[in-house]
C-alpha cells in the first residue's frame, strides 16, 4: 500500500516539473541548439567564430606585391596582410608609378598594368587606405633594341652645381609636405589640402608626378586638374590625410 501511494505522488509531481521546465524556456526533452562555436559561462552565450569588422582597412599591416609577366605589359598585384582576421576585406590600394602609363585593372582593382613600351624600368607603389605602402621595381622592355637616351644631371654655368632635371627630380624626393586650408564657413565646407615635395638634392624644376592620396575616412577627392590638391568635407571626426610620393615617401596631416 505504501509503495502504491509513493508511486501516485510521483506521477502527480511530473506535470508540475514539466510545467516549471517549460516556463524556464527549455523542455526536458528538447535541445538547447547551441553549436560547437558557442560556449556558456555564468549563463551567458559567447560566439567563438569570426565577426564582421566595420573597418578592416585599419588592420592592414603590410602589402605584398607580385609581378605578373604579360607579352605586352607587366602587372603588379597587391595582397594585404592583416594584423587580425576579418570576415570583410579592405578596399583596393592606390597605385602610383614614377613613369607614365600606369593603369588599374578594371576587373581586379588589386592589379595595375604598365605597358612594356612605357620605359625600360619603373617603380610601382601600392598604398592602402590606412596609409601603409609598399614599392617594387619592375623591368620593362624598351621601345627599341637599343637603350633609349637618358637625360642626366644638367650643370649650370653659374655655380657649377649639378642639379637633376624634372624627370629625375622625382627620384630625389625626401619629404612630402601637406598644407591644410580649413573651410571658410563654420561647420561646413571642405578642407583644402595641398601637397609639395622636398628634395635631398637641389633641382632645376620640381617633380611633376602627383602623390597618391588617402584618408582615414571617406570623402577625400583629388582635384582632377591638379593632382597635388585634394579636398574632404568638414567633420567632427578626427581625420588623417596621407600623401605618398612616387618614391614611397609619405607625408600626413591630422585635423
Amino acid at each position: 500500500m505504501n509503495a502504491m501511494m509513493k508511486a501516485g505522488k510521483m506521477l502527480a509531481l511530473m506535470p508540475i516539473v514539466a510545467l516549471a521546465a517549460a516556463c524556464n524556456g527549455v523542455a526536458p526533452t528538447s535541445s538547447t541548439d547551441l553549436t560547437g562555436d558557442l560556449t556558456t559561462q555564468d549563463g551567458a552565450v559567447t560566439a567563438q567564430g569570426l565577426r564582421p569588422t566595420s573597418n578592416p582597412c585599419k588592420y592592414v599591416e603590410s602589402i605584398h606585391l607580385q609581378v605578373i609577366e604579360e607579352k605586352t605589359a607587366v602587372l603588379v598585384e597587391a595582397t594585404y596582410k592583416y594584423s587580425q582576421p576579418s570576415l570583410t576585406t579592405c578596399s583596393a590600394p592606390t597605385f602610383t608609378s614614377n613613369v607614365r602609363g600606369l593603369h588599374v585593372d578594371a576587373t581586379n582593382p588589386f592589379r595595375a598594368r604598365l605597358l612594356r613600351t612605357a620605359a625600360t624600368e619603373a617603380k610601382v607603389t601600392a598604398t592602402a587606405p590606412n596609409g601603409v605602402s609598399e614599392s617594387i621595381q619592375v623591368v620593362l622592355q624598351g621601345p627599341a633594341d637599343t637603350d633609349p637616351p637618358t637625360s642626366g644631371p644638367i650643370t649650370t654655368p653659374n655655380d657649377g652645381v649639378s642639379r637633376p632635371t624634372a624627370e629625375n627630380a622625382c627620384k630625389v624626393i625626401d619629404g612630402v609636405n601637406i598644407t591644410v586650408q580649413p573651410p571658410d564657413t563654420n561647420g561646413g565646407g571642405d578642407y583644402i589640402l595641398i601637397a609639395s615635395y622636398s628634395y635631398s638634392t637641389p633641382t632645376l624644376t620640381p617633380c611633376a608626378v602627383a602623390p597618391a592620396w588617402s584618408a582615414s575616412r571617406r570623402g577625400l577627392t583629388v582635384n582632377p586638374r591638379d593632382g597635388f590638391r585634394a579636398s574632404i568635407g568638414a567633420s567632427s571626426v578626427e581625420t588623417t590625410v596621407y600623401a605618398t610620393a612616387p618614391t614611397g615617401v609619405q607625408g600626413k596631416t591630422t585635423f
